[in-house]
């Protein structure tokens, strides 16, 4: 009998883009995931910077700098996409789709979302980490959160995420985990 659950969701940290190993490492780890379907979300990292310094200088205001971060997230989808070797197109019912492996675009987060609660708040408090509790819970499941630390002095999510009523979420200092693996490797 497959021990496997069925589903979740992994938010990837924009913060472990820089990590070298960051493929092979996050190949390895959700391959060892119990879980049927894993709906991947990666964090903003780099481009989702570029539009905050171009909000910070410009005054874009909430709802253009909002709507730009989330279009800055389709390059955070394409790298982590490729680090995956996925290459498969989602559906609008992306949480009900054939296959293991799923990097799912914002838009197709948000439509579910919205379309069942209403619109989110359109704020630099709204990040992927918000974006991600939507995923869970459009897809009626757990939440994983790889992210760079896991001090409780660092605020590790966003102002909004709290607000999202995820039935199960957990964090992984991810960063950590690679270092670890990478020791383990080396004989370390």
């Amino acid at each position: 009998m497959d021990t496997r659950m069925r589903k979740c969701v992994v938010k990837v940290g924009g913060s472990l883009f820089d990590l070298p190993a960051l493929g092979p490492a996050l190949r390895e780890y959700l391959a060892a995931l119990p879980f049927e379907r894993i709906l991947i979300v990666p964090g903003g990292g780099a481009s989702a910077d570029v539009v905050r310094r171009l909000d910070a200088v410009h005054r874009l205001g909430d709802d253009a700098a909002h709507d730009l971060a989330l279009t800055s997230l389709l390059v955070s989808n394409h790298f982590v996409r490729t680090l995956l070797h996925i290459d498969t197109a989602l559906r609008a019912d992306w949480y009900a789709a054939p296959g293991r492996l799923h990097i799912v675009p914002p838009s197709l987060i948000l439509e579910p979302y919205e379309a069942r609660f209403g619109p989110v708040r359109k704020s630099w408090n709204f990040t992927s980490d918000s974006l991600a509790a939507c995923a869970a819970i459009v897809a009626d499941c757990p939440l994983i959160v790889l992210k760079s630390t896991d001090d409780a002095a660092v605020d590790l999510v966003d102002p909004c995420f709290a607000s999202f009523p995820v039935k199960h979420v957990e964090f992984v200092n991810f960063r950590r985990f690679v270092e670890t693996e990478s020791r383990r490797r080396c004989g370390a």
